[in-house]
């Protein structure tokens, strides 16, 4: 019987792991505004367009706006960027740099497949530069993902609607010509990441913070869990009735720091 209670209690143990772990890659966020440049409904509509985007098509739209990269070439940057994405394969990363006004893409194979690098360059160059050179990044963002829906649907075959997104900018964005504004072109680059080595970023050559930090955080196990682990572990392994220790004879607070500091250092939470 004593067993058995405490084979259920690991299996409870391990599914709360489990589910803080896969809840945490569901959620992982498609927009990182670390400059705090966007307005609240610009970000929600655009996180929303690019997991509808994601369902529909396979693809998945990922913007990630800082203020500065330390020097670091932006081209370069971004594929590193790209290849620490959930998905690189089937990821079409926009990286901006709002402090140096720049921008940079990134596509993963599969994401190449579905929008045509070529193609890709004129939708940024016609939707996306203009505004964005003139800090309307709202609209500079909604153009982005709008024009970047519909050429992924018409290449997919699918039926991805626009309705109530990006309402304060859906009747200034156009179609793109795909001659126009040769010259634009010239500063987007989509490389294959798989030429790229597989370096962690670093954290002092990216010193913005904001809104992607509590992102993370929303990401990772509560407090809650933590107390809930805590105590299943004390169950289990402190002190009997009679009070001889089964384990270590730590008490209920000791296991709940000690599961607190294991989070911290596998990284579950930060």
């Amino acid at each position: 019987m004593k067993k058995r209670s405490t084979l259920i209690c690991l299996l409870v143990l391990v599914l709360l792991l489990v589910q803080g772990m896969s809840a945490a890659a569901a959620d992982a966020p498609r927009i990182q505004d670390r400059a705090a440049i966007l307005s609240t409904q610009t970000f929600a509509d655009a996180d929303k367009l690019s997991r509808i985007v994601e369902d529909k098509t396979g693809l998945r739209i990922e913007i990630d706006i800082r203020h500065f990269l330390g020097g670091a070439d932006i081209d370069s940057y971004a594929q590193r960027l790209l290849t620490q994405t959930q998905s690189s394969q089937n990821t079409l990363l926009l990286l901006v740099v709002v402090g140096e006004e720049a921008y940079a893409a990134a596509a993963g194979t599969n994401a190449r497949k579905i929008i045509d690098p070529e193609l890709y360059e004129t939708l940024l160059s016609a939707n996306f530069r203009r505004e964005f050179l003139n800090q309307n990044y709202d609209s500079a963002i909604s153009g982005f993902m709008l024009n970047s829906a519909k050429e992924a649907a018409k290449q997919s075959g699918a039926v991805i609607k626009l309705d109530g997104l990006f309402e304060d900018s859906v009747q200034k964005i156009e179609s793109p010509d795909v001659t126009a504004l040769p010259e634009a072109t010239k500063r987007i680059k989509i490389f294959d990441f798989n030429s790229i080595l597989r370096e962690p970023i670093s954290p002092t050559s990216d010193p913005s913070i904001g809104r992607a930090q509590s992102q993370r955080e929303e990401k990772s196990l509560s407090i809650g869990s933590i107390i809930i682990i805590g105590l299943v572990l004390s169950s289990i392994f402190g002190k009997n009735k009679r009070g001889r220790s089964k384990g270590c004879g730590c008490g209920p607070l000791g296991w709940i720091f000690g599961v607190f500091g294991l989070s911290k250092f596998f990284g579950w939470r930060k």
